[in-house]
């Protein structure tokens, strides 16, 4: 519910939502587009949202045995001229909210983007069909001041479909518009160990559709073990 709290104000009462087994399918033909959620539960405790003072502060999400599974491929509708591809600079939280979240986990979740209509690269990473399951994560001290977002990232672990494993990551995280800063890094896959700080560098966030010429990276490794594999 909405509660006016003065001329002009809003704040939004919300408090607690919970989402137990709960589907959105959408499946598009036409234009080419597909997504499937699936929700298996879903647990959020809200302290505050105020549209006055542009402030949202959050204390819990939990989110577990949830899945979100993308299909792009070629619809019905019938082709229209090409248009010259426009990059979207907009910066990032115009509006300067700030956003408080206390913390975010997610429990044996799972995520697919598909992009193609063959089949996977077997045993090798295929960006046209990207499929990451036992997705679990506690993020916590998530904030949102001006153009910057923070975090501490306490565990973050993922298997995808090509055989690649996060097994264990923790940093506390920055990114910006400018750059995206991971400093006390553990990051440790199926063969090599990383840390313990590594940041990629830009003009603005479109920069990374040109990575290897626009992007540059730094990386301080320290009783690192990387494998070649």
């Amino acid at each position: 519910n909405t509660q006016p709290k003065q001329s002009g104000s809003v704040e939004l009462d919300l408090e607690k939502l919970m989402l137990d087994n709960v589907r959105v399918r959408m499946d598009d033909a036409w234009t080419g587009y597909d997504y499937d959620i699936d929700i298996g539960s879903l647990l959020t405790n809200v302290e505050e949202i105020d549209f006055t003072k542009k402030a949202i502060v959050v204390s819990r999400i939990d989110l577990a045995n949830s899945s979100i599974r993308l299909r792009d491929y070629k619809g019905g509708k019938p082709p229209t001229p090409k248009k010259p591809m426009v990059i979207d600079t907009t910066a990032f939280n115009p509006d300067e909210w700030t956003v408080n979240m206390g913390s975010i986990k997610l429990d044996d979740c799972h995520f697919r983007f598909v992009n193609k209509e063959g089949k996977p690269y077997p045993n090798e990473f295929d960006p046209e069909y990207i499929e990451v399951s036992r997705l679990n994560a506690e993020i916590l001290d998530l904030r949102i001041v001006g153009d910057t977002l923070r975090a501490r990232m306490e565990h973050f672990s993922a298997l995808e479909r090509s055989g690649f494993e996060v097994k264990q990551m923790q940093s506390i995280v920055s990114v910006s518009p400018r750059a995206s800063i991971c400093r006390d890094l553990l990051l440790q896959t199926n063969n090599s160990t990383l840390g313990n700080y590594y940041a990629m560098h830009y003009e603005r966030f479109p920069d990374f559709t040109d990575y290897i010429r626009k992007v540059r990276m730094d990386a301080r490794l320290v009783n690192a073990k990387i494998d070649p594999k």
